[in-house]
């Protein structure tokens, strides 16, 4: 047993006259219009998010070099009193001496550390919180974009 189909129009030639409508220039530039318009409303809405990530991004990269530059910055200054505190022990001609520019030393360094690691840990946290603006403008314009919308 075997199936045979045959394609048939279902509905015959549209008459000029139902055509009308569509070559009305009215209606392609109305739908058109809504179309492109909601298309290129979206495409902004992608491209204003774009542009606030790469804001952040470039935010976030120029911290980093600058913190990347801080480090560097301690570690050279931490070798240059390294040697300044070897040159300083050489200089030292009794026990005496020795001792109070030991117990300089220790608090000097102590207290270098935790200024150091203070101002590291500051520079890291504004690095952080610069970058985010942009996002976080651009979450709240979204959000309320969305907002708007639902409403409407």
């Amino acid at each position: 047993m075997t199936a045979k189909a045959t394609l048939e129009p279902t509905a015959g030639p549209t008459p000029a006259a139902d055509t009308e409508v569509e070559a009305s220039p009215a209606l392609p530039f109305t739908v058109g219009g809504v179309a492109f318009t909601a298309f290129f409303d979206g495409f902004g809405f992608g491209a204003r998010n774009v542009d606030a990530m790469m804001k952040s991004r470039t935010i976030l990269a120029r911290g980093v070099r600058a913190f990347n530059d801080a480090s560097l910055g301690v570690a050279l200054m931490s070798v240059e009193q390294a040697s300044a505190a070897a040159k300083g022990i050489s200089n030292c001609r009794t026990v005496a001496d020795w001792v109070d520019f030991r117990n300089c030393l220790v608090k000097f360094s102590a207290a270098r550390m935790v200024g150091t690691a203070c101002m590291l840990s500051n520079m890291a946290v504004q690095v952080a919180e610069d970058a985010s603006v942009p996002l976080t403008r651009r979450m709240s314009a979204t959000l309320d974009e969305v907002a708007t919308a639902s409403v409407a």
